[in-house]
């Protein structure tokens, strides 16, 4: 749906909330620009106001990973399609060789409409909140380039910050006027763009009050209530529970209560929802309804309890299965898989059908006795159990992400495609078997050598293998058991749960289940007790009294004392049962895998095994996350991450995905080494999710984090917030902990594998880091990030270091630190860096109490930022003009150095944009202050200002003396005032430019070469580089003035050399490489000199409209010096035009001599002597002597020519 308001000027309409969409004249052009980055670069150039931005600095920020040659040759391909995309509307897009801009007079924008740029259609409240449609650029895929992420970052807080303004205007000006349905449907969309915003809940719930929706006032604030645990971490205010009088609710209502004193952490959740539905295939069958979904459910429930999961009702047709409660479980997903399995294909009436649903995520628990007190696993697995078909279950994006690819079809899903549970996953491809151990060849090599040494010699070889999770213990065990089955040993798998850790014998109990199932399949599907005497007989090779007693065991289920008291006889048959029957040299492999989940009884039972001779020759494996107690006879095979190289070829090769290479490498680097979460970052690209988490590892860290003590969390967050490997003892001090303690505190989280310790450093992996900024309460995480900040301060860190932590901490103190940053990017001349840490400190300095500080502070960052503006892209642009004006409102009236630095930055904006007479006034108010308050730096200041507004005006003479008055300030300072310390306070640099040209423009040619010389002299290595910009400039114009050509050239190139350090800043580089090329067409002719002098019109025009005519002007003389002088014509007409707009006389005499140059060269004398003579009258006007030599050249030459 449009939501612009069409406009006649523009042309082309460009939405970059929600979906990305182009329109121009009309017809949507978005399919022309086909690709993520060609739409970044539109982005870019919409958002930035029509200001010019270099190629170069696009390259940089869109294709951050490739050189700078590439990253142009590309951008040039992107600009091929925006110039296919705006074909019609061409004069949208300026283009040079080495900038890029978009005209937003030519092109709506919405977030430029929502943000109310002057270029754009004035729009009301509630018509710049209806503009946003979804989260900026949304419908794009951004990459993680620092530069694009900055930018991002800080337009979507501008974006936020607008609406939230426009919602509070509304809210209390417009709102309560609407009908209350359409203020609700406001309301509602509102807090999709704000969930946290507790303010839209209250009125939300209020106006469902208003209309007696008492129960959707209550959904509301159940609503208000999770997403503020979830956001914030915290409940709701007093204020929004009296709305809801909760403590007067009737025990009946079908909402639960909250409890107003909770203890929030999160725990990770594994629901299954299973929906009843009653179908009747004749009018008869609807009596037995209810009968019929009464027995359905208590089936089902029975189902639920016996797979260990909490049943829960949703509803009269639904039931709710949870895992993971009330004990933590690191995958409680695992255990939800086999219930929906098994659900699936439970047999009902044939009346009542089944849908299932899948859902698993970490959820807010609030320790009560309830899984789910909030719902908030429940509204998604409900309405998701509604839409599967009986037989199919469907998964959530969150449980599949947790999952296998062998457990989801489609395998590879596409965005917003539904996701299925495979009922019955395929086995694993034993022809595959080299693939599956990728990387672990050579464990792989050692286990089979221990296999083949397995026999008479020696009959039980144990090997324990440990590393930490998912490293690839079961696949290098599985892959042994493949090829020991190959060869026809037996080979026995007992695997240890995590949901069964307190059952007796579990592992045990679950392998014998397994052996007696496949032989009664194998027995043609006759029906059989399972657990008769001689099905265990038959089943396991035993005699008839082990039958009869594992017959016994077997019927009476696992004993809670068995838990602490395991029975010798029990051990006694479990031992004989696992060593084999009779005595024979067939060798056997035993496999127990994930012993940290073996109940007790099992545990013991694994030490009798390892400790024991067997009747046959076995190899028995184990597998641990850390090696275990009892076992010193085993062998230890500790298995390590894999290299960088191994794991970029197995995610090259894995399911024929071709991944591009910096998203391969970026993969490769958040694994460090893990197969198993390189494979789980591999599934996340699958379903077009973020690949930055893997949610396998975040749900154990949950459950590893919230049973730590809160000092030992305290440690772990304040190293998962590192960027780097920090010491031990600087750990200790920036904590400050005693050594014990923290020893014991790292000595846990090392035995966790939460933390890597290597030559006294600590670390975690990006991974962990990521998972445990997702797990850790917020306020856990502010102190942390306080105490790093404070730590900083103290070492004396990067100041936007200490900056950002500071932000994180929700700290006042934030902004000061951005302000610091900005003054140290400042001086090592990233004027863009700069910038952007001032916009971060005023976006913090709302957060200062104290009224007057956080006026100065403002105050201070709006002028540094208007005079870093003014560099970068000159004092007459339009970001310069904001900041000023933005500044000029918050100095304080009685303080005369704001007074003075608002009046100085007034007379900056109203100088550079023609505004003369205005300057002119701040000017002599800033000289009546200064010396009011004897400010000599001040003084001597405005006297420049008003020097500069004479020059302009053309007043030559005038301007000399204002301008020696204002060196004079300086050299009448006492010695003692160490003149030398201050003199970067003073114009001198700059004076000395100015005075030159005004004495070249006067004809006094020696005393200009004499300042020019002075000028670069009083240029010192701490001179501001836009001092030393803006002298050079003048320096060169006095050179030009002098026809001292050679000198003009070497001038600006040392300029552009300097500003190359400061990242070509515009208009001054612009302006100086006018020079440069001037002097190359004039000195040798050069044709494509001229090209590159033409782009630099429009950057000037922007930055500095005041220098165009002179650039005007040097660009005619140009083309009549390469014989195009029909061209030359209407630059000429344009710099008059423009001298005219500003009423500007310094170079009128100019124009007149270079047209009077033009019509001669076109054989017009009469014309070429007419123009002669009006420059001849302006210059005895103004006193502008430079010109007389010209002129009587020319006319001389004309003289020749009629001879």
């Amino acid at each position: 749906m449009d939501v612009l308001p069409s406009s006649a000027s523009h042309l082309a309409q460009i939405y970059l909330l929600g979906s990305y969409r182009l329109l121009v004249q009309g017809q949507c052009r978005a399919q022309i620009i086909n690709y993520d980055k060609a739409r970044i670069l539109l982005s870019i150039l919409a958002l930035a106001q029509g200001k010019p931005i270099s190629r170069s600095r696009l390259a940089e920020t869109i294709w951050h990973e490739d050189p700078i040659s590439v990253g142009r040759a590309r951008l040039r391909h992107a600009l091929h399609a925006l110039r296919r995309a705006f074909e019609g509307c061409d004069q949208a897009l300026h283009i040079t060789n080495d900038t890029l801009a978009l005209d937003p007079n030519r092109a709506q924008v919405d977030v430029l409409s929502l943000l109310q740029h002057p270029s754009q259609p004035a729009l009301s409240d509630l018509e710049r909140l209806n503009l946003y449609q979804g989260p900026l650029l949304g419908q794009v895929k951004l990459h993680h380039g620092e530069q694009l992420q900055d930018w991002l970052q800080d337009t979507q807080h501008t974006i936020r910050q607008t609406l939230s303004q426009c919602r509070d205007r509304y809210i209390q000006s417009g709102l309560r006027s609407l009908p209350t349905p359409q203020a609700i449907s406001y309301l509602k969309r509102w807090l999709v763009i704000w969930p946290e915003e507790e303010k839209l809940h209250q009125e939300l719930i209020r106006l469902l009050k208003q209309e007696g929706q008492h129960e959707a006032a209550l959904h509301a604030y159940e609503q208000c209530s999770v997403l503020l645990a979830d956001r914030l971490g915290c409940e709701p205010s007093a204020q929004t529970r009296n709305l809801v009088d909760l403590p007067v609710r009737s025990a009946s209502s079908p909402v639960k209560s909250l409890s107003t004193k909770v203890s929030l952490q999160l725990r990770p959740l594994a629901a299954v929802g299973l929906c009843l539905r009653f179908e009747p295939s004749h009018r008869h069958a609807r009596e037995r309804g209810g009968q019929l979904l009464e027995q359905s459910r208590q089936t089902l429930r029975h189902l639920i309890e016996q797979h260990g999961a909490w049943p829960c009702e949703a509803g009269p047709n639904q039931l709710i299965a949870y895992f993971g409660y009330p004990e933590l479980l690191e995958s409680p997903i695992t255990q939800a898989v086999v219930l929906a399995r098994v659900a699936a294909t439970l047999r009902l009436d044939e009346h009542i059908t089944l849908s299932i649903a899948l859902h698993a995520d970490l959820a807010m628990d609030e320790q009560s006795a309830c899984p789910d007190p909030w719902g908030q696993l429940a509204q998604v697995v409900l309405p998701l159990s509604w839409q599967a078909a009986p037989g199919a279950p469907r998964i959530s994006a969150q449980a599949a992400l947790r999952l296998a690819s062998k457990d989801i079809q489609p395998s590879a899903g596409r965005q917003n495609e539904a996701l299925w549970l495979n009922l019955s996953p395929s086995d694993t491809d034993h022809a595959r078997l080299t693939s599956r151990v990728y990387g672990r060849s050579q464990e792989f090599d050692h286990l089979v050598q221990a296999w083949s040494h397995i026999g008479s010699n020696r009959t039980l070889h144990h090997i324990a293998i440990h590393g930490r999770a998912h490293i690839g213990k079961s696949l290098l065990v599985q892959s042994l058991a493949d090829y020991v089955q190959k060869t026809a040993h037996p080979c026995i798998m007992l695997t240890c749960r995590e949901d069964k850790r307190r059952v007796a014998w579990h592992p045990i109990r679950l392998w014998l289940h397994e052996q007696i199932a496949d032989y009664i399949t194998s027995q043609n599907g006759k029906q059989h007790d399972p657990f008769s005497v001689q099905i265990l007989q038959e089943t396991l090779e035993i005699s008839p009294k082990q039958a009869q007693s594992l017959h016994q065991w077997l019927n009476h289920g696992p004993e809670e004392q068995e838990l602490n008291e395991p029975s010798t006889a029990h051990m006694d048959l479990l031992l004989n049962l696992l060593s084999g029957t009779g005595n024979s040299p067939r060798r056997r492999l035993l496999i127990i895998e994930n012993v940290q989940w073996a109940d007790p009884p099992t545990q013991r039972l694994i030490r009798l095994l390892a400790h024991t001779a067997p009747r046959h020759p076995t190899l028995l494996l184990t597998t641990s996350r850390k090696p275990g107690h009892g076992l010193e006879r085993a062998e230890h095979l500790s298995l390590p991450t894999l290299d960088r190289s191994s794991i970029n070829s197995l995610l090259s090769n894995q399911r024929g995905q071709r991944l591009a290479r910096d998203k391969r490498s970026r993969l490769v680097k958040l694994s460090a080494g893990n197969p198993g979460h390189a494979h789980e970052l591999l599934r996340c690209h699958e379903l077009n999710s973020e690949c930055n988490d893997a949610l396998c590892l975040t749900d154990l860290i949950c459950t590893q984090y919230h049973s730590l003590l809160p000092a030992t969390r305290h440690i772990l967050t304040s190293i998962a917030l590192q960027e780097e490997p920090i010491a031990i003892d600087e750990l200790a001090l920036m904590l400050r902990l005693e050594g014990t303690t923290l020893s014991g505190g790292l000595d846990t989280l090392a035995t966790l594998d939460l933390i890597d310790v290597h030559d006294k450093q600590v670390s975690c992996l990006p991974l962990v880091s990521q998972a445990l900024k997702r797990v850790a309460m917020h306020e856990e995480l502010r102190q942390a990030h306080y105490a790093i900040a404070q730590h900083g301060i103290r070492r004396r860190h990067a100041p936007e270091q200490i900056a950002w932590h500071l932000c994180e901490a929700d700290s006042a103190e934030a902004a000061f630190w951005w302000q610091r940053a900005a003054r140290e990017a400042l001086a090592q001349d990233d004027l863009r860096q700069a910038s952007q840490y001032l916009q971060r400190c005023l976006n913090r300095s709302d957060l200062i109490d104290d009224l007057q500080v956080r006026q100065t502070l403002q105050f201070e960052c709006r002028m540094l930022q208007g005079a870093i503006e003014s560099s970068l892209y000159g004092p007459a642009s339009a970001s310069t003009a904001m900041a000023y004006e933005l500044g000029h409102g918050l100095h304080d009236e009685h303080d005369s150095d704001q007074v003075m630095i608002s009046l100085w930055t007034a007379w900056t904006a109203f100088q550079a944009q023609g505004n003369f007479e205005q300057a002119l006034q701040k000017a002599r108010q800033l000289l009546a202050l200064a010396n009011e308050t004897s400010h000599d730096q001040n003084r001597s200041w405005a006297l420049y200002a008003i020097g500069q507004h004479e020059l302009w005006k053309g007043n030559v003479t005038n301007a000399i003396q204002t301008l020696n008055l204002s060196l004079a300030v300086f050299d009448d300072l006492k010695e003692q005032n160490s003149r030398q310390a201050i003199a970067q306070h003073f114009p001198q640099s700059i004076t000395f430019g100015t005075l030159s040209v005004a004495l070249a423009l006067k004809g006094n040619m020696e005393a200009a070469q004499q300042h020019t010389h002075l000028a670069l002299q009083s240029l010192r290595s701490d001179t501001a580089f836009s001092l030393r910009a803006i002298t050079h400039l003048f320096v060169m114009q006095a050179h030009y003035l002098m026809e001292q050509l050679e000198h003009c050239q070497q001038v600006a190139e040392l300029s552009l050399q300097e500003l190359q350090r400061s990242h070509n800043p515009e208009p001054w580089s612009a302006l100086s490489r006018s020079y440069l090329h001037y002097c190359q067409v004039m000195l040798h002719g050069r044709e494509t000199s001229l090209q590159s002098l033409l782009d630099c019109v429009q950057t000037a025009q922007y930055g500095l409209p005041i220098s165009t005519d002179g650039l005007m002007c040097r660009i005619a003389r140009a083309m009549i010096r390469l014989g195009r002088s029909n061209e030359a014509m209407p630059w000429l007409d344009k710099a008059a035009a423009q001298g005219l707009r500003y009423d500007t006389n310094s170079l009128r005499a100019e124009l007149h001599c270079v047209r009077g140059d033009a019509w001669m060269a076109l054989g017009e004398n009469a014309q070429a002597l007419q123009e002669w003579n009006l420059a001849e009258q302006h210059m005895e006007k103004y006193g502008l002597h430079r010109y007389t030599d010209w002129i009587q050249t020319r006319r001389q030459a004309v003289q020749r020519l009629k001879v």
